[in-house]
């Protein structure tokens, strides 16, 4: 999968315009990056567009943390809201399995907690929330959430 058809995977799915999705997918991934082993960053960066790969930086060692602080660091990256950063989350890495062999993605999640499974596989402990709500693109235009 090329950069361009990468970006457009994400737009459709959040209702996004290019430039939001180009940074929302590079904050999802360096945040990825930052979660998985070295080795696995390295496959994962050549398996990728180079617009893509230049996000999966080379750190040391893999963070330990959990999937619900996963969707928060991203969701402070892109200044959105959690539900809107759970959306763009999942679609990168929609996109990301499309990009990328399935045994990558594999050794990947085998690296990681159980609960990252959900990354992939599409629907999430937040799925009933999302569901019941409708997002327009202007909640993910990278605009930061007003609390009253």
């Amino acid at each position: 999968m090329d950069y361009n058809s990468f970006l457009t995977t994400v737009e459709q799915a959040t209702g996004t315009d290019r430039d939001a999705a180009a940074a929302g997918v590079a904050a999802v991934l360096e945040t990825f990056a930052r979660i998985i082993p070295r080795d696995h960053r390295s496959h994962l960066g050549k398996q990728l567009p180079l617009e893509l790969g230049a996000s999966l930086s080379d750190r040391d060692d893999a963070e330990v943390i959990s999937l619900n602080e996963f969707y928060n660091r991203v969701a402070a990256r892109t200044s959105l809201r959690f539900h809107d950063a759970l959306k763009l989350t999942h679609a990168t890495m929609h996109a990301l399995s499309e990009a990328v062999a399935e045994g990558e993605l594999t050794d990947i999640l085998n690296s990681l907690a159980p609960e990252f499974g959900e990354l992939f596989r599409g629907k999430s402990e937040h799925s009933s929330f999302l569901d019941a709500h409708e997002f327009g693109s202007d909640e993910l235009s990278g605009t930061p959430e007003t609390r009253h």
